[in-house]
């Protein structure tokens, strides 16, 4: 069995418990887009959880790695956007 590394929302495995470990001393300004980020998918806010990603993908002070995972984690969200039923009663 491979090792899941994250969670999964609609069948999507994202990795966001590699967040924390790979931002273990952000500065302040990250450290609130990592809070918010976890908890826009507990409320399945994925949209806004996206466009957190989008706004810690553009910080100029992340390394190399740690902007691959969020362009990974951005791939993940997207996905998941996409396998998201639509609301009842639109």
């Amino acid at each position: 069995e491979p090792e899941v590394s994250g969670v999964q929302f609609h069948g999507i495995n994202v990795d966001l418990p590699k967040l924390d470990a790979a931002f273990a001393n952000a500065t302040p300004d990250v450290q609130a887009s990592l809070t918010s980020i976890p908890r826009f998918f507990r409320y399945a806010q994925f949209p806004e959880a996206l466009m957190e990603l989008d706004k810690l993908a553009n910080n100029p002070s992340l390394t190399e790695s740690q902007k691959k995972l969020v362009v990974d984690l951005i791939e993940q969200t997207k996905q998941v956007i996409a396998k998201t039923p639509a609301p009842t009663g639109q």
